[in-house]
């Protein structure tokens, strides 16, 4: 059996590196591998937007055993790439053995009495509370116009939050860290204070991270905070919020991680959860991140930035961005080329019934404005050419015309994150996004103040 031992390494920020300065020991992980078709793994640490590669682990005679050096209860990944790998836990002065039977790692086993063995039945219990209080919000929903059910399930929320107190510090006499992952990622809600705030939304961003010690080693180095983040500014991106209140309100919990280490895992939830809304925002806080740490690694910087001009084009104020595609002659219209004037990119399609209800209303602000320097682009997410043809001459559409056929997968569309049709974005003559699905009345009343002195 071989020893390979190496250092924990944080992300390369000064900020972060300067707090990791608790007294360090070492912590133990041997895998016995029973499937001799694993030859190596790879051990990896997450840091809020990708897995770092710490060491490459050779297996010999069905065995491997790695040393890490920490100063604190850390999360792991095992496993032969990002789509084989599993999550363990180690702390100082631990030795944990685990079992391989098969080529996945997700089968990886281990020990009930174990570290990671007590870290699984924990997680477990959370889960399975988290389930039965979920449960009971769809229920409470569901009758909160009777006062009676409502006060009645208000009460059962009582006692979940007096379960997962008892829950959560029986854990915590076994491993403070456990208690951390409860403190994480369970909060009051709002059915069982519902006198606290006027409504759900304000009581959720108020008390999401209440009581969560941001200073604590089992907290700031602990993934799980990465997945309340994102959870956080998904929920909140769900609901119909300015852009102004959207960002406050994402901004007034991110403050709470004054710790450098808990505030990149923070940003990075953030951000993973406004990309997979597609909200415009995503730009504000990725600008925010890179202006607070400048020394984060160059890689990380590029991935940011590539994602910072994408994710302009779901932002009010975003440049946005540049394409071109060919119109039915097989000519490339550029939108660059129709710089200097207001333009709407009107994505539609032949068989969308919606946008065929639209386009009579589309054809009138048209002609009411073209000859003001109004101009619009259609881009169709039809498959049919002739349909498409079919469909410009049917509805009298005489603005410009593109398409790639690919349907959903037109290239324009995904780089605008079209999921549904009509979709809309007005554009200024500098090339920066006025408006986003501006519909009807809407987009007549939006046309009149533009062009109101022209």
């Amino acid at each position: 059996m071989r020893l390979f031992s190496f250092l924990f390494v944080l992300i390369s920020s000064t900020v972060l590196v300067a707090q990791d300065t608790a007294e360090k020991s070492m912590a133990a992980l041997t895998i016995k591998f029973e499937n001799s078709a694993v030859k190596s793994f790879k051990v990896m640490q997450f840091n809020g937007f990708s897995f770092e590669e710490l060491a490459d682990v050779p297996v010999v005679d069905s065995m491997a055993r790695v040393e890490v050096e920490l100063s604190s209860v850390r999360f792991f990944y095992v496993g032969t790439d990002t789509r084989n790998m599993k999550p363990i836990i180690l702390e100082p002065g631990s030795d944990e053995n685990m079992l391989l039977t098969q080529q996945s790692f997700r089968a990886l086993r281990f020990d009930r009495n174990s570290l990671n063995g007590q870290y699984t039945i924990a997680t477990k219990a959370l889960r399975d509370i988290n389930k039965k209080r979920d449960n009971m919000v769809k229920k409470w929903h569901s009758v909160r116009s009777n006062p009676e059910q409502a006060e009645s399930i208000g009460q059962i929320f009582e006692r979940i939050a007096v379960d997962e107190k008892e829950l959560r510090d029986s854990f915590a006499i076994i491993k403070p860290f456990f208690g951390s992952c409860y403190d994480i990622m369970t909060y009051q809600t709002f059915q069982a204070a519902p006198e606290s705030f006027n409504n759900e939304l304000l009581h959720y961003v108020n008390k999401r991270f209440d009581g969560i010690d941001f200073s604590n080693p089992n907290v700031y180095n602990n993934s799980w905070l990465y997945e309340a983040f994102k959870e956080f500014s998904t929920l909140v991106s769900s609901y119909t919020l300015t852009t102004e209140d959207h960002e406050n309100a994402i901004k007034s919990q991110l403050f709470r991680a004054t710790n450098g280490q808990a505030k990149v895992l923070a940003y990075a939830g953030i951000l993973a959860g406004l990309e997979e809304k597609k909200h415009g925002n995503y730009s504000v806080f990725a600008k925010n991140f890179l202006e607070e740490f400048k020394t984060i690694k160059p890689e990380i910087r590029s991935m940011l930035e590539a994602k910072i001009k994408r994710m302009d084009a779901y932002r009010i104020g975003g440049a946005a961005p540049l394409f071109s595609q060919n119109d039915p002659e097989g000519n490339p219209i550029s939108l660059e080329d129709l710089k200097g004037k207001v333009v709407l990119l009107d994505f539609w399609a032949s068989w969308c019934g919606p946008c065929r209800r639209e386009n009579p209303n589309v054809v009138k602000v048209y002609d009411k404005y073209k000859d003001k320097g109004f101009e619009i682009l259609g881009i169709s997410l039809d498959k049919d050419k002739g349909r498409w043809l079919g469909a410009i001459e049917k509805d009298g559409l005489t603005w410009p015309q593109v398409s790639d056929l690919k349907g959903w997968s037109n290239v324009v569309g995904k780089m605008y994150g079209v999921s549904s049709i009509p979709h809309t974005v007005l554009i200024d003559e500098e090339g920066n996004i006025l408006a986003l699905k501006l519909r009807g009345p809407a987009l007549e009343k939006k046309l009149e103040e533009i062009f109101a002195d022209k």
